[in-house]
């Protein structure tokens, strides 16, 4: 689950941007995405794999929030908006497990129209723009309805970013290096603990 969160979804926000930019006038391909974790149950039949994980992954992806945070970035700037679940926010993201700092990801209600919805989750945009984006650099995010945990993006300096060059660790697992202008390398540690 850290490597769909980061480096995935940047990737998946890249491949878009250059598809997009070849598409020659037409409607550009922007994507919504849920993560989520949970058992699954496997019936032999065509509805294995119904349940409530499922569900409630289907009903991320079409929460107002991501789809508003999506609406209102700028279609030739920001391809994916991502809507984490809590369990994979606390998982992949908290324990230190991805090379996303936490203050990449906004807390959200996602609650979805006509539907008993409601539930705690995360949004992550790889390259926000438009009010998200301004926001951060700003520094409205609460002014926004944003969370004090603000948004990605915004002027921020990467952790670790030195001359155009940029690292940043995770507590407990990728190391993420590489170039402002390029070129990504991730390394995944172990951390073994004697007791």
């Amino acid at each position: 689950m850290p490597f769909v969160i980061h480096p995935w979804l940047l990737t998946l926000q890249e491949v878009l941007t250059e598809i997009n930019i070849h598409a020659l006038g037409a409607p550009p391909i922007r994507l919504r995405v849920s993560l989520h974790i949970g058992p699954l149950p496997d019936t032999g039949d065509e509805f294995g794999g119904n349940g409530t994980v499922r569900n409630d992954t289907h009903r991320l992806l079409d929460s107002r929030p991501v789809k508003a945070v999506l609406a209102s970035s700028k279609e030739n700037v920001t391809q994916v908006a991502a809507i984490l679940s809590d369990r994979c926010y606390q998982d992949a993201v908290a324990s230190g497990y991805t090379g996303r700092h936490p203050d990449h990801f906004i807390e959200v209600p996602a609650t979805v129209e006509g539907r008993r919805f409601a539930q705690r989750a995360w949004i992550h945009v790889p390259l926000p723009s438009g009010p998200l984006h301004d926001a951060r650099a700003s520094g409205d995010a609460a002014d926004k309805g944003l969370g004090a945990a603000g948004g990605p993006g915004g002027g921020e300096r990467p952790h670790g970013s030195e001359g155009g060059r940029v690292s940043n660790r995770a507590p407990n697992g990728n190391i993420n290096t590489g170039t402002v202008h390029g070129s990504q390398r991730v390394t995944v540690t172990s951390h073994r603990r004697d007791t």
